[in-house]
């Protein structure tokens, strides 16, 4: 299966990946920078606690890393950051895709 093409990836993603958390609040990893598609959107969606949630912005990244729930998340047309409640690989036939991230 073909990955989504580069010339449709109209932003550059930074999240910060969601470590764990402390006695002082959640710990985030150094941001990293990719390729992606955003899409502002509404779509309601379920987190993983099976909790019917309503995610703001749709995400495809091209790249295969590692996202976890809990993440942060910007890109470079906007200031806000947004919280990372699914991101799921897209593997057609086994073989890596893209990743489809949801944020709130």
């Amino acid at each position: 299966m073909m990955r989504p093409p580069k010339a449709l990836m109209n932003a550059k993603f930074v999240f910060k990946a969601k470590l764990g958390d402390s006695a002082y609040g959640p710990v985030y990893d150094d941001p990293t920078t990719t390729d992606a598609y955003v899409e502002p959107k509404r779509k309601k969606i379920t987190d993983k606690e099976g909790n019917e949630v309503v995610a703001n912005v749709f995400v495809v990244v091209r790249d295969n890393v590692d996202i976890p729930v809990g993440s942060k998340g910007t890109w470079d047309w906007t200031t806000e950051e947004y919280e990372v409640i699914s991101a799921i690989p897209y593997c057609p036939l086994g073989q890596f895709s893209h990743i489809e991230v949801y944020l709130k």
